[in-house]
Formats: structure tokens, C-alpha cells, sequence
């Protein structure tokens, strides 16, 4: 028997005996965000749950935070299932539940309809408030089966006695999904001993499913009593089991709340106590744990907590349980709750709660209580928690700081405490002492130091590199996440995702802090991945298109030709150019030729994103990739990409990330101007749709001014952009029609797009 989860307390259906798990059938595709930083799962989960930790983030989720707890004070890791996350994804079920139970009807009464079959196996009951509970569960399926094969062994399985088992045990589970009671009829006269107990056995099941609990009840107290009975160590057990269900299925049922559960203790405690029922005790401590939590919340919660901290292995129940209690009392971020009257300040928290509280709280009391702790214990966990929430400016940083120091590289706490180390040096701009650490920190994986603490620790070096060859070799970010399984997208996808990427610190120092020519420098650099030098390249020839810097964009063609080489012909137009206006035309057209030029370096990628390694010459119109070109939403940039970005949460308090060290006054001021310019000229779409009417109305003659006219029309609708500019687009396609009616591009483009 398994133990009840406390998250059917949540669901109002009935929590008696096992844990069920929810199968959702998913709708797909699904795409994978790559990250470079995760502040509520570890990155490595698999690792994480070996008690190999990485960094340990204050925004982690409960059930990572008690994990930490133990490895910080020597404890073995948990490594049950309770420590992943609730995707909502069930397991693959090799057979249904109840499939053995109706292949043994099958085999004695012979072949079954579908409908039979399923029929069998039929769990699942309506209420009367148009809900549903699953009323028989798996082990009641299994168990019939089993005790069925003992009868068969026993009498024999063409025998009158499995011939009269079988009759009533389908009779008792009519009562799974039927609406009215259902009993077997009582035991023939000519029924030994065994069917008779069996029999007595069958009516209790019954009057059980049926919902008369109080029956179910009294006929299993009678069991119980029966010493000759072979069902008598479950008499008790089963009785309580219908007083609890006896509150959770009922409307009504709260208002028996109070004697139902004391009657269920004392069942329970008396299963217990009884040497015949040990297979059943570990179920009956659940249950019991189970009562607990319904009637004693906060008491509960708190000898969950002792146990999960001080115990060798504590289990995957305890563990949900105590989620789902602190949700309802202390509102932690869990997948389940148990709403509880024991409000936070009137609890008095152990150490394990008080400590997973402070690190996701971060308030000011908060931030007292880890630093008092910390001073009292000289613990590694209130270390953590002090250096990840303490301001800059308390005046216990310093002492944090030399405590941090002495942090020893063999501790499980590592690479947590050097993170958080340099990141409260950062904040105090001691911008040499954190260089100072930065650069004896790791720089390659080991035990301790994963992908996502390199990530880490090149942001921190990025916030504080001096050199622009610095954020050079620290902007490239490893992915780390788990991709979907295969089996759940439709969309082909890498099988790993090796290549860097960029996080939205080192995006953002691109987007909004480079000056064009410090751009053309990135793209140039030889020391990014090429798929990088193509992002940034790509963004830096749309701009310097835009704003006209013909001389940065001659820099840059050369290079942007050889590593993104399906540009090379457009490119190779640009750079022959005979003068200034026909080469700018020779930009306009490859931008409308290659939606994928964005304005903008791209940030977070997805598991479909991440395979475009050079800019996209059509608008994917998949809605994986959505959108092409750049557009504005007021002052700010409207990115067709995902923007969300822990790291920056994490590093930056989720503020704007400023202007590197290296880059100069005057930089600084190019910059903005060119910033500026850039929004000035507007959206991708309606830019191109001026520049292609100024095109076409200067050189009439030119039928590449027709391409261009028909391809931003065309591309109009899929492109992001203002709505008010859509008479530029009845414009271009009027002017397209007019100048060019015989044309190709004309005859292509039948309609314009609002």
C-alpha cells in the first residue's frame, strides 16, 4: 500500500490511500527555452539530486532549497522523485491499470467486447457537484487479482467457489463508477469458511465504494474482530480509510471532520500496534501523517521539517507533504497547498523552515535573522542565505565577506558562496577586489563548478571586465537545460545544443551600449563562435544600412561573406557598388530580401531558434520563429524573441544593465545618437516600404526597385510594427502596380496588408 499524497487534500477528492499521478495528454509542439541561468531549478537536476549542487540560488523552489539544507550540514542527498519538478507530465504506462485484473476475468469467463474489457476497469466516479474522484485505484484492481489467483490456486479454477468469488468481487466493483449501490448477493450455504470470510470481506468493499461509509466502516471493525478471518489484520485499516473518505468525498464532509479523523487515529495507531498488520503499517504512518496535517497543520509541518532535516532518507511523501503544508502556511511557491489557520507569526520556525523562508524571502527581517543565525551557528547554510540577501552597505558585509573567504574549495557550498561572494563585492563597487577573486575562480567544469557556474561567474566578469577583449571571452554563455524528449515534439530539433549563446547582460551591452564601430569590432572578432559573429554582424549591417555608415558596413561585408555565406551574392552587390546611392540600394534590397537581419542581437534562443546559424532569407510563418525584421514599442525595443532572463534577475536585481567601464565618453555618446537615429527611423517595415518608394520614384527604370516594393508588401503582415503606418504599405503597392504593372513582382502581389 502506498502512502496519500497530501495534493488530493488540495483537489477535494479524497485522499485515502495511494498517490495517483494526473497522465496529461500534451498538444504540442513544445519548444525549449535555452537558458544559461535558472533561478528556480537547478540547471543539472540529475547532479543536483547526487548532492553535486552547482550554485544555490535564493529563488530556488522549496524541494531544492531542503536539498541544499542537507548537503550544506553533511546529510545524504534525497534522491527520490519528490525532488522534480511538476511539469504535469505523467509516465508512459506500459499497460492500463486493472489490465492483469480483467486478463484473469478474460481467462475464467472467456472473451470480452471492448466495452466489457474497459468496463472492468472502470475507476472513476461522478459526484454530485459535477466532479469526479478516482474511487477504486490501482492497488484494488492488483489486489483482486492476486487474492483471485490464490482462489484459483486453492479451489481450482473451473471450481463453484472462484466461479462465486468472481461473481461477487465484479459485483463490488460495479460500485467504482456506478451511481447506485451495488452488493454481491450473500455466500451460498454450501460456502466453507474462506468464502464466507471473503464473501463478508466483498460486502464491506462494496458498501465502501458505494460511499456508505459508515457501513464500510462497521463491517470492517467486524472483520477485525474475527479472528478466524484471514482479512482481519485490514479490518482496522480499512476502517479508517473509510473514515477519512468519509470527510474528503461528501459535500458535507467537513462537518464530520472532527470525529472521523479521531476515529481514524485510533484505528490507525492500533494498526500499529498490531504485528499481523506490518505490511500495512507503512501505509497506516502515512495516513496517520495524512490526519496530522488535516488537524494539526502547523504541528505537522514542523515534525516534517525535524525529519526531513535530521533523517538518513527521509521519503517521497514526507517530502510532498511538507511542500504542500508550507504552502498553505507560509505561502512557499509550491505545486501544492494546504490551506492552514496557523498564521507565519505565530509560528516558531525550526532551523531547516527558517532558513528555506529567509533565503526566498529576502526582506529586511529576513536579512536580521540570517545574519543572527549565521553569527550563532557559523553554519555554511545562513552564510548562503546571509550573502545572497544582505544589502551592500550593512554593515555586516565585511564580516560575511571574510567568511565567504574562508570557504574551502572541497566545500559542497563552493561555488554558491563564490558566486554570491562576488556578486555582494560588485554591488559594494569594490570593483578590484572582485576582479581580484574572479580571476582565481574556475574557468573550466569540475565537481562543484558546473556549466551554469561558469555562465555565473563569466557574467560577474563581465560586469566588471576593464577590456573590451574581456567581454569578448566572457559573452559566450553555455546552454544549459534539458531538452524535450523527442517524444513530445513534432518540431525536429538538435539532439544537444553545444554551441554558446547569448545571455541578455551581453545582449543588452550590444543592443544598447555599443556604438556602431564597436559592433563591426565584435563581428570581426575571431574570438567568438561564427554563429555569434552572424548575429552580431547581421544586426550591425542592418543598422549601419539604416544610418547610412557605408564605411562600417564596407568593414564588415567582407567578413559577414565568409561566414554567412548565403549573403554572399547581395553582399557582393553592396560592396561593387559604382557610388553611394546605388550601393545604399544594394542594402535595402538585401534587407528585404532576408527578414532574418534583425535590428537587434538576439537573447534567449529556443530549441528551434538555435538552428538558424545564418539570417533567414523568407519569414518563417512555422509561429516558432515569429516576426522578422525589428520594430519599436514606444522608446523601447520590441524584440521578437524571448526576453526573460534569470541571470539578469539574479546579477542585476532585474535592473537595466549599464554601460561597460570600457567603453569612452565619447563612445558613450555616439552611441545614444546612433540609438536614436536608429528608433527615428521607425520600423523595419515601414523604413523599407519609404526607402522602396523613394527607390522606385528616383529611378523608375530600375526593376530591382519593383522586388523591393513587392517584398515589403508581402512582408507587411508578417512583420511587427506599428498599425497606424499602413497607408505606406497601400503606397508601395500602388506604386508597384503603377510603375511596374507588367512586371513579375506586380503579377505576384495581388493584395496589400493592413
Amino acid at each position: 500500500m502506498r502512502r496519500a499524497p497530501l495534493a488530493l487534500i488540495v483537489l477535494g477528492i479524497a485522499a485515502l490511500i495511494a498517490s495517483s499521478v494526473a497522465v496529461l495528454v500534451a498538444c504540442g509542439p513544445f519548444l525549449t527555452d535555452l537558458i544559461a541561468v535558472n533561478n528556480r531549478e537547478p540547471a543539472f537536476r540529475e547532479a543536483y539530486s547526487r548532492g553535486d549542487l552547482g550554485v544555490v540560488k535564493p529563488r530556488f523552489y522549496p524541494r531544492y532549497l531542503l536539498q541544499a539544507y542537507r548537503v550544506f550540514n553533511g546529510r545524504a542527498a534525497v534522491r527520490g522523485g519528490a525532488l522534480r519538478p511538476w511539469e504535469g507530465r505523467g509516465p508512459v504506462l506500459s499497460k492500463l491499470p486493472g489490465e492483469d485484473w480483467a486478463a484473469l476475468v478474460e481467462k475464467l469467463q472467456g472473451p470480452l467486447t471492448r466495452e466489457q474489457f474497459f468496463q472492468l476497469m472502470s475507476a472513476s466516479r461522478s459526484l454530485a457537484n459535477f466532479q469526479s474522484f478516482d474511487n477504486c485505484l490501482d492497488d484494488a484492481f492488483a489486489h483482486a487479482a492476486r487474492t483471485l489467483g490464490a482462489r484459483t490456486e486453492s479451489y481450482g479454477a473451473s471450481s463453484r467457489e472462484v466461479r462465486e468469488w468472481l461473481r461477487g468481487q465484479l459485483a463490488v466493483f460495479q460500485n467504482c463508477s456506478g451511481s447506485e449501490l451495488v452488493l454481491p448477493d450473500a455466500a451460498p450455504a454450501w460456502a466453507d469458511d474462506l468464502l464466507q470470510a471473503d464473501r463478508r470481506y466483498q460486502l464491506a468493499s462494496a458498501y465502501f465504494y458505494g460511499l456508505q461509509f459508515d457501513e464500510a466502516a462497521r463491517r470492517f471493525h467486524t472483520i477485525a474482530e474475527d479472528r478466524n478471518s484471514p482479512w482481519r489484520p485490514y479490518g482496522r485499516y480499512l476502517a479508517a480509510r473509510a473514515a477519512i473518505r468519509r470527510v474528503t468525498v461528501p459535500e458535507d464532509g467537513a462537518q464530520h471532520a472532527t470525529e472521523s479523523y479521531s476515529a481514524a487515529e485510533t484505528d490507525l495507531k492500533a494498526v500499529l500496534a498490531d504485528p499481523s498488520a506490518r505490511s500495512l503499517q507503512d501505509s497506516a504512518r502515512g495516513l496517520l501523517d495524512y490526519v496530522a496535517a488535516r488537524t494539526r497543520p502547523a504541528d505537522q509541518f514542523l515534525a516534517l521539517s525535524r525529519r526531513i532535516a535530521n533523517d538518513r532518507a527521509p521519503s517521497d511523501q514526507e517530502i510532498v507533504d511538507y511542500l504542500a503544508l508550507g504552502g498553505g502556511l507560509l505561502g512557499w511557491p509550491t505545486a501544492f497547498s494546504v490551506s492552514a489557520p496557523a498564521p507565519r507569526d505565530r509560528m516558531t520556525l525550526d532551523d531547516l523552515s527558517a532558513w528555506v523562508s529567509a533565503m526566498m524571502a529576502g526582506d529586511p527581517a529576513s536579512v536580521e535573522q540570517a545574519i543572527e543565525r549565521w553569527r550563532q551557528q557559523r553554519s555554511l547554510h545562513w552564510l548562503v542565505a546571509a550573502l545572497w540577501n544582505v544589502p551592500a552597505s550593512h554593515p555586516a558585509t565585511t564580516d560575511l565577506l571574510n567568511a565567504a573567504a574562508a570557504v574551502e574549495r572541497e566545500s559542497p557550498a563552493f561555488a554558491t558562496i563564490a558566486v554570491a561572494r562576488a556578486r555582494l563585492l560588485i554591488q559594494r563597487k569594490d570593483r578590484a577586489a572582485a576582479r581580484s577573486l574572479l580571476a582565481a575562480l574556475p574557468t573550466t567544469t569540475s565537481r562543484g563548478v558546473n556549466g551554469e557556474t561558469l555562465n555565473l561567474l563569466r557574467a560577474e566578469r563581465v560586469m566588471v571586465a576593464d577590456t573590451f577583449d574581456e567581454f569578448i571571452e566572457n559573452a559566450p554563455r553555455a546552454v544549459v537545460v534539458q531538452p524535450v524528449p523527442a517524444r513530445e515534439s513534432t518540431v525536429a530539433t538538435p539532439a544537444s545544443f553545444d554551441e554558446t549563446v547569448f545571455d541578455q547582460d551581453a545582449a543588452d551591452i550590444l543592443n544598447e551600449h555599443f556604438p556602431l564601430d564597436r559592433l563591426v569590432d565584435t563581428a570581426l572578432s575571431e574570438r567568438l563562435p561564427r554563429r555569434l559573429r552572424v548575429r552580431v554582424g547581421s544586426v550591425t549591417f542592418a543598422r549601419a544600412v539604416v544610418l547610412r555608415r557605408e564605411d562600417a558596413a564596407l568593414r564588415l561585408a567582407p567578413v559577414l561573406q565568409q561566414i554567412a555565406p548565403q549573403l554572399r551574392g547581395d553582399l557582393e552587390q553592396y560592396r561593387t557598388a559604382a557610388d553611394q546611392s546605388t550601393r545604399h540600394r544594394a542594402g535595402i534590397l538585401l534587407l528585404v530580401r532576408t527578414p532574418g537581419m534583425l535590428g537587434f542581437v538576439r537573447t534567449l534562443d529556443n530549441d528551434v531558434t538555435y538552428a538558424v546559424t545564418e539570417p533567414a532569407r523568407r519569414f518563417d510563418l512555422s509561429g516558432f520563429n515569429p516576426g522578422g525584421w525589428w520594430c519599436w514599442q514606444g522608446q523601447k525595443t520590441a524584440y521578437p524573441f524571448p526576453q526573460g532572463s534569470d541571470l539578469r534577475d539574479l546579477l542585476y536585481g532585474g535592473g537595466a544593465v549599464p554601460s561597460p567601464a570600457y567603453i569612452s565618453g565619447n563612445e558613450r555618446q555616439r552611441a545614444a545618437v546612433e540609438k536614436e537615429a536608429f528608433r527615428a527611423a521607425g520600423d523595419a517595415r515601414s523604413f523599407l516600404a519609404r526607402e522602396a518608394i523613394a527607390w522606385a520614384r528616383a529611378t523608375p527604370a530600375d526593376p530591382r526597385a519593383a522586388e523591393a516594393l513587392a517584398r515589403v508588401v508581402d512582408g507587411w503582415r508578417h512583420a511587427c510594427g506599428s498599425e497606424d503606418g499602413s497607408s505606406i504599405a497601400r503606397e508601395a503597392f500602388t506604386v508597384l502596380h503603377r510603375q511596374y504593372p507588367n512586371s513579375e513582382w506586380a503579377k505576384r502581389t495581388r493584395y496589400w496588408y493592413r
